[in-house]
């Protein structure tokens, strides 16, 4: 995404203010986006924010993982797996390799071998069928790791 026009974010902001989800949204990547001159992670976030709570899949999945690093809103993990879970559910696979990552390390979750490996396997079969081959092999890698260890 390239930054937008100043006209374009007043607009944007406008049907984003009215409760259009998509508009909500393409303004969390806005404020976000680093290509953005002016970029403000904390109106990102307010803006995703609103996006996933009216369900945008995609909007779900980012303020998880901003609630995760804490990165334009505080640090909350556990908030973090709700919103990934929520992402998850609905077969994101970016979100459901994330989670899986999150019940490895332990992060906002207690570490459980046998749910990070059915999800990075769901994960893998997701991305298989929608393309994305940099996530598919992260997928793959992380779910082969867990694998190897002999664990399901």
């Amino acid at each position: 995404m390239h930054a937008l026009r100043k006209d374009n974010v007043e607009l944007l902001i406008q049907e984003a203010a009215s409760g259009e989800v998509e508009a909500q949204y393409q303004l969390g990547e806005h404020f976000r986006n680093r290509a953005a001159i002016d970029i403000d992670l904390e109106q990102a976030f307010a803006w995703y924010e609103r996006a996933a709570r009216q369900d945008h899949l995609d909007a779900q999945y980012r303020v998880g993982v901003l609630q995760l690093h804490g990165t334009g809103a505080h640090k909350n993990p556990a908030a973090a797996i709700e919103w990934l879970s929520k992402a998850a559910e609905q077969n994101h696979n970016k979100a459901q390799t994330r989670l899986a990552w999150c019940y490895q390390t332990g992060t906002g979750v207690e570490a459980n071998i046998d749910r990070r490996g059915s999800e990075y396997r769901y994960g893998v079969d997701l991305v298989s069928h929608r393309g994305g081959q940099r996530q598919r092999a992260r997928a793959v890698f992380c779910g082969g790791f867990v694998f190897s260890r002999g664990r399901r």
